[in-house]
Protein backbone atom coordinates (compact mmCIF):
# COMPACT_ATOMS: atom_id res chain seq x y z
CA UNK A 1 0.00 0.00 0.00
CA UNK A 2 1.62 3.40 -1.08
CA UNK A 3 1.10 6.24 1.32
CA UNK A 4 -1.53 8.04 0.86
CA UNK A 5 -2.34 12.01 0.14
CA UNK A 6 -4.54 14.04 2.38
CA UNK A 7 -6.13 16.57 1.68
CA UNK A 8 -5.12 18.81 3.92
CA UNK A 9 -1.81 20.26 2.05
CA UNK A 10 0.91 18.95 -0.47
CA UNK A 11 3.06 17.36 2.41
CA UNK A 12 0.24 16.18 4.33
CA UNK A 13 0.83 12.58 4.39
CA UNK A 14 -0.27 9.07 6.22
CA UNK A 15 2.34 6.40 5.76
CA UNK A 16 0.60 2.82 6.56
CA UNK A 17 2.40 0.80 9.39
CA UNK A 18 1.57 -2.36 7.84
CA UNK A 19 -0.38 -3.42 10.34
CA UNK A 20 -3.82 -3.38 8.83
CA UNK A 21 -6.17 -2.92 11.71
CA UNK A 22 -3.97 -0.09 13.05
CA UNK A 23 -3.57 1.64 9.76
CA UNK A 24 -7.68 1.76 9.81
CA UNK A 25 -7.66 3.15 13.40
CA UNK A 26 -5.10 5.50 12.41
CA UNK A 27 -7.57 6.59 9.46
CA UNK A 28 -5.10 5.08 6.54
CA UNK A 29 -1.56 5.28 8.78
CA UNK A 30 0.80 7.51 10.39
CA UNK A 31 0.18 11.40 9.15
CA UNK A 32 3.92 13.06 8.25
CA UNK A 33 5.18 14.72 10.24
CA UNK A 34 4.19 13.57 13.35
CA UNK A 35 6.55 12.68 16.23
CA UNK A 36 5.10 9.14 17.76
CA UNK A 37 6.21 7.37 21.40
CA UNK A 38 6.50 3.73 22.20
CA UNK A 39 6.52 2.80 25.49
CA UNK A 40 6.09 -0.02 27.96
CA UNK A 41 8.81 -2.34 29.13
CA UNK A 42 11.27 -3.92 26.67
CA UNK A 43 9.72 -7.53 25.01
CA UNK A 44 10.26 -9.37 21.69
CA UNK A 45 6.81 -8.01 20.76
CA UNK A 46 7.67 -5.01 21.03
CA UNK A 47 11.06 -5.17 19.88
CA UNK A 48 9.41 -6.91 16.46
CA UNK A 49 6.85 -4.33 15.99
CA UNK A 50 9.42 -2.04 16.05
CA UNK A 51 11.49 -3.64 13.14
CA UNK A 52 8.76 -4.70 11.41
CA UNK A 53 7.02 -0.79 11.04
CA UNK A 54 10.75 0.02 10.14
CA UNK A 55 10.30 -2.09 7.32
CA UNK A 56 7.27 -1.04 6.23
CA UNK A 57 8.18 2.62 6.04
CA UNK A 58 11.04 1.59 3.80
CA UNK A 59 8.56 -0.43 1.28
CA UNK A 60 6.48 2.21 1.00
CA UNK A 61 9.64 4.31 0.03
CA UNK A 62 10.34 6.11 2.98
CA UNK A 63 14.71 6.83 4.13
CA UNK A 64 15.29 6.85 7.27
CA UNK A 65 18.19 7.22 10.01
CA UNK A 66 17.83 4.24 13.01
CA UNK A 67 19.51 5.58 16.20
CA UNK A 68 21.12 2.92 18.30
CA UNK A 69 22.14 3.29 22.02
CA UNK A 70 20.34 0.54 23.65
CA UNK A 71 22.20 -2.44 21.73
CA UNK A 72 24.21 -2.45 18.65
CA UNK A 73 23.33 -1.58 15.15
CA UNK A 74 24.31 -5.54 13.85
CA UNK A 75 22.45 -6.80 16.88
CA UNK A 76 19.69 -5.15 15.25
CA UNK A 77 20.12 -6.14 12.02
CA UNK A 78 20.12 -9.94 13.54
CA UNK A 79 16.71 -9.42 14.42
CA UNK A 80 15.82 -8.92 11.26
CA UNK A 81 17.07 -11.92 9.87
CA UNK A 82 15.39 -13.88 12.58
CA UNK A 83 11.85 -12.53 11.93
CA UNK A 84 12.85 -12.83 8.05
CA UNK A 85 12.47 -9.52 6.89
CA UNK A 86 15.25 -9.00 4.51
CA UNK A 87 16.56 -5.21 4.35
CA UNK A 88 20.02 -6.00 2.62
CA UNK A 89 18.60 -3.99 -0.25
CA UNK A 90 17.48 -1.35 1.55
CA UNK A 91 20.42 -0.76 3.65
CA UNK A 92 23.26 -0.89 0.16
CA UNK A 93 20.68 1.73 -1.31
CA UNK A 94 21.05 3.97 1.56
CA UNK A 95 17.79 4.23 2.21
CA UNK A 96 18.17 3.09 5.86
CA UNK A 97 21.24 4.21 8.04
CA UNK A 98 22.32 2.89 11.56
CA UNK A 99 24.23 5.63 13.71
CA UNK A 100 25.29 3.73 16.32
CA UNK A 101 25.99 4.98 19.46
CA UNK A 102 26.17 1.34 21.45
CA UNK A 103 28.77 0.44 19.41
CA UNK A 104 31.09 3.89 19.80
CA UNK A 105 30.39 3.96 23.88
CA UNK A 106 31.52 -0.09 24.06
CA UNK A 107 34.72 1.20 22.00
CA UNK A 108 35.54 3.70 23.89
CA UNK A 109 35.03 1.56 27.11
CA UNK A 110 37.75 -0.92 25.74
CA UNK A 111 40.45 1.79 24.85
CA UNK A 112 40.19 4.23 28.06
CA UNK A 113 39.09 0.63 30.62
CA UNK A 114 36.64 3.62 31.92
CA UNK A 115 32.88 2.73 32.51
CA UNK A 116 31.28 6.15 31.85
CA UNK A 117 27.57 7.10 30.49
CA UNK A 118 27.76 8.86 27.49
CA UNK A 119 26.10 12.45 27.91
CA UNK A 120 23.88 13.54 25.21
CA UNK A 121 22.95 16.66 24.16
CA UNK A 122 20.47 18.33 21.44
CA UNK A 123 23.52 20.05 19.58
CA UNK A 124 25.63 16.40 20.06
CA UNK A 125 22.50 14.76 18.45
CA UNK A 126 21.54 17.29 15.50
CA UNK A 127 25.43 17.33 14.61
CA UNK A 128 25.27 13.65 14.39
CA UNK A 129 22.63 13.57 12.06
CA UNK A 130 22.65 16.97 10.08
CA UNK A 131 24.71 15.26 7.24
CA UNK A 132 21.78 12.81 6.78
CA UNK A 133 18.45 15.29 6.82
CA UNK A 134 18.86 16.48 3.48
CA UNK A 135 18.90 12.65 2.42
CA UNK A 136 16.55 11.50 4.23
CA UNK A 137 13.56 14.09 4.56
CA UNK A 138 9.84 12.97 4.34
CA UNK A 139 11.15 10.19 5.85
CA UNK A 140 11.57 8.63 9.26
CA UNK A 141 13.91 8.18 12.10
CA UNK A 142 13.71 5.78 15.25
CA UNK A 143 15.32 6.29 18.72
CA UNK A 144 15.89 3.05 20.60
CA UNK A 145 15.83 4.43 22.88
CA UNK A 146 14.88 7.96 24.43
CA UNK A 147 15.11 6.78 27.71
CA UNK A 148 18.65 6.55 27.25
CA UNK A 149 19.31 9.49 25.42
CA UNK A 150 17.29 11.98 28.19
CA UNK A 151 19.26 9.80 30.84
CA UNK A 152 21.49 12.63 32.10
CA UNK A 153 19.14 15.41 31.01
CA UNK A 154 17.28 17.57 33.69
CA UNK A 155 13.62 17.79 33.36
CA UNK A 156 14.05 21.39 31.14
CA UNK A 157 16.96 20.05 29.71
CA UNK A 158 14.64 16.74 28.17
CA UNK A 159 11.90 19.06 27.61
CA UNK A 160 13.49 21.65 25.43
CA UNK A 161 15.47 18.46 23.64
CA UNK A 162 12.41 16.42 23.12
CA UNK A 163 10.83 19.93 21.86
CA UNK A 164 13.48 20.35 19.03
CA UNK A 165 13.37 16.75 17.57
CA UNK A 166 9.74 17.76 17.21
CA UNK A 167 10.21 20.72 15.21
CA UNK A 168 13.11 18.83 13.70
CA UNK A 169 10.39 16.49 12.28
CA UNK A 170 8.31 19.36 11.57
CA UNK A 171 11.36 20.85 9.71
CA UNK A 172 12.23 17.94 7.23
CA UNK A 173 8.72 16.31 6.96
CA UNK A 174 9.49 13.44 9.17
CA UNK A 175 7.91 10.72 10.99
CA UNK A 176 10.54 10.51 14.47
CA UNK A 177 9.55 7.11 16.47
CA UNK A 178 11.00 7.36 20.03
CA UNK A 179 11.22 4.32 21.91
CA UNK A 180 10.68 4.55 25.49
CA UNK A 181 11.29 2.22 28.28
CA UNK A 182 11.12 4.13 31.55
CA UNK A 183 7.58 3.99 33.51
CA UNK A 184 4.78 5.56 32.82
CA UNK A 185 4.96 7.80 35.63
CA UNK A 186 8.61 8.99 33.95
CA UNK A 187 6.71 9.79 30.15
CA UNK A 188 4.87 13.40 30.61
CA UNK A 189 7.56 15.31 28.97
CA UNK A 190 8.16 12.83 26.05
CA UNK A 191 4.12 11.87 25.80
CA UNK A 192 2.97 15.43 25.86
CA UNK A 193 4.94 16.14 23.24
CA UNK A 194 4.12 13.64 20.90
CA UNK A 195 1.31 13.05 18.16
CA UNK A 196 0.74 9.62 19.73
CA UNK A 197 1.77 7.10 21.71
CA UNK A 198 1.61 3.53 21.27
CA UNK A 199 1.92 1.45 24.76
CA UNK A 200 2.98 -1.94 24.87
CA UNK A 201 1.35 -3.51 28.52
CA UNK A 202 1.59 -7.58 28.72
CA UNK A 203 0.22 -9.01 25.16
CA UNK A 204 -2.04 -5.80 24.72
CA UNK A 205 -1.05 -2.73 22.15
CA UNK A 206 -2.49 0.47 23.83
CA UNK A 207 -3.02 3.30 20.98
CA UNK A 208 -3.51 6.62 22.38
CA UNK A 209 -3.16 10.22 21.98
CA UNK A 210 -3.79 10.25 18.42
CA UNK A 211 -5.53 12.76 16.40
CA UNK A 212 -9.10 11.31 16.74
CA UNK A 213 -8.35 7.83 18.56
CA UNK A 214 -9.26 7.71 22.06
CA UNK A 215 -7.91 5.01 23.48
CA UNK A 216 -7.82 1.89 21.51
CA UNK A 217 -6.73 -1.67 22.42
CA UNK A 218 -5.30 -4.73 20.11
CA UNK A 219 -4.55 -8.14 21.12
CA UNK A 220 -0.63 -9.02 20.39
CA UNK A 221 -0.04 -12.57 18.27
CA UNK A 222 2.90 -13.67 16.93
CA UNK A 223 3.30 -16.72 14.05
CA UNK A 224 6.19 -19.65 13.91
CA UNK A 225 9.23 -16.50 12.67
CA UNK A 226 8.24 -13.99 15.49
CA UNK A 227 6.36 -11.83 13.59
CA UNK A 228 3.72 -9.60 15.16
CA UNK A 229 -0.23 -9.43 14.36
CA UNK A 230 -2.63 -7.39 15.60
CA UNK A 231 -6.18 -8.58 16.93
CA UNK A 232 -8.62 -5.91 17.72
CA UNK A 233 -10.47 -6.37 21.50
CA UNK A 234 -14.03 -5.28 19.98
CA UNK A 235 -16.39 -7.80 18.76
CA UNK A 236 -14.58 -9.35 15.67
CA UNK A 237 -16.45 -10.63 12.64
CA UNK A 238 -16.62 -14.12 13.62
CA UNK A 239 -17.94 -13.44 17.29
CA UNK A 240 -21.14 -11.59 14.84
CA UNK A 241 -21.07 -14.69 13.57
CA UNK A 242 -21.15 -16.87 16.81
CA UNK A 243 -23.95 -14.17 17.88
CA UNK A 244 -25.78 -14.54 14.85
CA UNK A 245 -26.05 -18.91 14.92
CA UNK A 246 -27.14 -18.37 18.64
CA UNK A 247 -29.99 -16.24 17.02
CA UNK A 248 -31.03 -18.69 14.77
CA UNK A 249 -30.73 -21.85 16.59
CA UNK A 250 -31.36 -21.11 20.12
CA UNK A 251 -27.92 -22.70 21.72
CA UNK A 252 -24.41 -23.74 20.50
CA UNK A 253 -22.90 -26.88 22.17
CA UNK A 254 -19.14 -27.47 22.24
CA UNK A 255 -18.05 -31.12 21.70
CA UNK A 256 -15.23 -33.16 22.64
CA UNK A 257 -14.45 -34.96 19.66
CA UNK A 258 -11.48 -37.05 19.15
CA UNK A 259 -10.52 -38.42 15.19
CA UNK A 260 -8.02 -39.52 13.01
CA UNK A 261 -5.65 -37.06 11.30
CA UNK A 262 -2.52 -37.39 8.66
CA UNK A 263 0.30 -35.49 10.01
CA UNK A 264 0.14 -33.13 6.55
CA UNK A 265 -3.22 -32.01 4.89
CA UNK A 266 -4.48 -34.31 2.42
CA UNK A 267 -7.21 -33.53 0.60
CA UNK A 268 -9.72 -36.63 1.01
CA UNK A 269 -11.36 -38.73 3.78
CA UNK A 270 -8.91 -40.71 6.61
CA UNK A 271 -10.54 -43.88 4.98
CA UNK A 272 -9.82 -42.89 1.65
CA UNK A 273 -6.38 -42.33 2.65
CA UNK A 274 -5.78 -45.52 4.37
CA UNK A 275 -7.26 -47.61 1.26
CA UNK A 276 -4.46 -45.49 -1.30
CA UNK A 277 -1.53 -46.29 1.38
CA UNK A 278 -2.42 -50.14 1.43
CA UNK A 279 -2.60 -50.29 -2.66
CA UNK A 280 0.55 -48.40 -2.36
CA UNK A 281 2.06 -50.81 0.48
CA UNK A 282 0.94 -53.35 -2.27
CA UNK A 283 2.98 -52.60 -5.05
CA UNK A 284 6.12 -52.04 -2.79
CA UNK A 285 6.24 -48.41 -3.15
CA UNK A 286 5.41 -47.46 0.65
CA UNK A 287 6.18 -49.23 3.88
CA UNK A 288 4.44 -48.52 7.10
CA UNK A 289 5.79 -49.01 10.37
CA UNK A 290 3.37 -49.61 13.65
CA UNK A 291 4.17 -47.20 15.52
CA UNK A 292 1.14 -47.09 18.70
CA UNK A 293 -2.43 -47.97 19.08
CA UNK A 294 -5.79 -46.41 19.09
CA UNK A 295 -9.45 -47.56 19.84
CA UNK A 296 -12.43 -47.97 17.28
CA UNK A 297 -16.04 -47.99 17.61
CA UNK A 298 -16.79 -52.38 18.35
CA UNK A 299 -19.87 -51.71 16.01
CA UNK A 300 -19.32 -49.80 12.84
CA UNK A 301 -14.97 -49.84 13.34
CA UNK A 302 -15.34 -46.05 13.49
CA UNK A 303 -12.73 -44.17 14.55
CA UNK A 304 -14.04 -40.47 15.07
CA UNK A 305 -15.82 -40.25 18.54
CA UNK A 306 -17.26 -37.88 20.91
CA UNK A 307 -16.07 -38.54 24.69
CA UNK A 308 -17.42 -37.78 27.92
CA UNK A 309 -16.37 -38.26 31.76
CA UNK A 310 -19.15 -39.29 33.76
CA UNK A 311 -20.03 -40.56 37.32
CA UNK A 312 -19.83 -44.50 37.40
CA UNK A 313 -23.07 -44.43 39.69
CA UNK A 314 -25.51 -41.95 38.02
CA UNK A 315 -24.13 -41.68 34.61
CA UNK A 316 -23.89 -37.59 35.73
CA UNK A 317 -21.59 -35.56 32.54
CA UNK A 318 -21.31 -32.61 35.20
CA UNK A 319 -18.18 -32.83 37.43
CA UNK A 320 -16.12 -31.70 39.84
CA UNK A 321 -12.60 -32.28 41.12
CA UNK A 322 -11.15 -31.51 44.76
CA UNK A 323 -9.36 -33.13 47.70
CA UNK A 324 -11.32 -35.71 49.50
CA UNK A 325 -11.53 -35.54 53.67
CA UNK A 326 -12.89 -38.25 55.16
CA UNK A 327 -13.80 -37.27 59.37
CA UNK A 328 -12.90 -40.66 61.22
CA UNK A 329 -15.85 -39.77 63.74
CA UNK A 330 -18.65 -39.76 61.78
CA UNK A 331 -17.73 -41.17 58.51
CA UNK A 332 -18.59 -38.09 56.79
CA UNK A 333 -16.57 -37.57 53.35
CA UNK A 334 -16.63 -34.84 51.06
CA UNK A 335 -14.07 -32.02 49.46
CA UNK A 336 -11.81 -30.02 51.85
CA UNK A 337 -13.14 -26.76 50.82
CA UNK A 338 -16.38 -27.66 52.26
CA UNK A 339 -14.90 -28.52 55.32
CA UNK A 340 -13.50 -24.72 55.40
CA UNK A 341 -14.94 -22.58 57.83
CA UNK A 342 -12.88 -19.17 58.29
CA UNK A 343 -9.33 -20.91 59.39
CA UNK A 344 -10.71 -24.22 60.64
CA UNK A 345 -12.23 -27.57 59.17
CA UNK A 346 -15.53 -28.20 60.55
CA UNK A 347 -17.49 -31.17 59.72
CA UNK A 348 -20.72 -30.04 58.03
CA UNK A 349 -22.69 -33.52 59.19
CA UNK A 350 -21.77 -33.71 63.29
CA UNK A 351 -20.56 -30.03 63.47
CA UNK A 352 -17.31 -31.21 64.80
CA UNK A 353 -13.73 -29.62 64.54
CA UNK A 354 -11.40 -31.37 62.38
CA UNK A 355 -8.06 -30.67 64.72
CA UNK A 356 -5.25 -32.87 63.80
CA UNK A 357 -4.92 -34.75 61.06
CA UNK A 358 -4.21 -38.75 61.17
CA UNK A 359 -6.13 -38.30 64.55
CA UNK A 360 -9.51 -36.72 63.44
CA UNK A 361 -9.59 -37.26 60.05
CA UNK A 362 -7.31 -37.77 56.91
CA UNK A 363 -6.98 -36.49 53.27
CA UNK A 364 -8.11 -39.35 50.81
CA UNK A 365 -6.75 -37.47 47.75
CA UNK A 366 -7.72 -36.15 44.48
CA UNK A 367 -11.07 -37.20 43.68
CA UNK A 368 -14.49 -36.05 41.98
CA UNK A 369 -18.25 -35.64 42.56
CA UNK A 370 -21.45 -35.32 40.06
CA UNK A 371 -24.36 -33.25 39.99
CA UNK A 372 -26.03 -35.82 42.50
CA UNK A 373 -23.12 -35.30 44.89
CA UNK A 374 -21.77 -38.79 43.78
CA UNK A 375 -18.21 -39.20 45.20
CA UNK A 376 -15.34 -41.17 43.19
CA UNK A 377 -11.94 -41.75 42.71
CA UNK A 378 -11.80 -42.12 38.93
CA UNK A 379 -14.32 -40.79 36.65
CA UNK A 380 -15.77 -43.51 33.96
CA UNK A 381 -14.78 -42.08 30.05
CA UNK A 382 -17.32 -42.73 27.70
CA UNK A 383 -16.99 -42.69 23.70
CA UNK A 384 -19.97 -42.04 21.11
CA UNK A 385 -18.73 -43.44 18.11
CA UNK A 386 -19.80 -40.25 15.42
CA UNK A 387 -20.80 -42.79 13.16
CA UNK A 388 -23.23 -44.96 14.36
CA UNK A 389 -24.35 -43.13 17.58
CA UNK A 390 -22.99 -45.79 19.63
CA UNK A 391 -21.91 -45.40 23.28
CA UNK A 392 -18.88 -47.50 24.93
CA UNK A 393 -16.00 -47.53 27.14
CA UNK A 394 -12.45 -48.39 27.36
CA UNK A 395 -13.60 -52.29 27.74
CA UNK A 396 -15.63 -52.24 24.99
CA UNK A 397 -13.66 -50.72 22.42
CA UNK A 398 -11.54 -52.42 19.30
CA UNK A 399 -7.74 -51.42 19.49
CA UNK A 400 -6.70 -50.66 16.31
CA UNK A 401 -2.82 -50.14 15.34
CA UNK A 402 -1.42 -46.75 13.24
CA UNK A 403 1.78 -46.79 11.25
CA UNK A 404 3.96 -44.45 10.29
CA UNK A 405 4.22 -44.73 5.61
CA UNK A 406 7.50 -43.85 4.18
CA UNK A 407 8.71 -44.44 0.67
CA UNK A 408 10.69 -47.84 -0.35
CA UNK A 409 13.39 -47.29 -2.89
CA UNK A 410 11.14 -48.40 -5.48
CA UNK A 411 8.48 -45.46 -4.49
CA UNK A 412 11.68 -42.80 -4.48
CA UNK A 413 12.41 -43.54 -8.37
CA UNK A 414 9.03 -43.92 -9.08
CA UNK A 415 8.25 -40.28 -8.04
CA UNK A 416 11.44 -39.53 -9.51
CA UNK A 417 10.28 -40.98 -13.10
CA UNK A 418 6.98 -39.31 -12.57
CA UNK A 419 7.57 -35.89 -12.34
CA UNK A 420 10.30 -36.17 -14.50
CA UNK A 421 7.98 -36.95 -17.17
CA UNK A 422 5.10 -34.41 -15.83
CA UNK A 423 8.58 -31.46 -16.30
CA UNK A 424 8.57 -32.74 -19.77
CA UNK A 425 5.02 -32.47 -21.10
CA UNK A 426 4.63 -29.17 -19.30
CA UNK A 427 7.74 -28.01 -21.97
Amino acid sequence: MAAKRQPKGDLMLHVPTGFSILDETLESGIITPSCICISGKFTPNQRNFILQLTNNFLKNGLKGLYICLDRPAAEIKRHFKQIKLDITAYDKSYSLFFIDFFSYSQKALIETAELRTLEYNPHMLLETISPFLDWIKNGFIIIDSLSTLTLNMDTKEAYDFIRGIKLLGRAFNLIIIGITHAPVADLDLIVSNSDGNLLFKGETLIVDRFEHVNHQEFLLSTDQDGKVALKSLTATENEQTLLSILADFQELKITPTLKLTTSAEIDCSIDEVAEKLTLLEDKKTVKKTPYCSTIKCATCNGQSFEFYLQCPQCESRLLNRGEIIEHFSCGYVDFDTNFKRDDKLVCLKCNKDLKQIGVDYRRVGVGYSCANRHLFSTPRIVFVCSKCKEQFDFGEAKLEKQYIYELTEKGKHQLSHDRYDQNVLSV
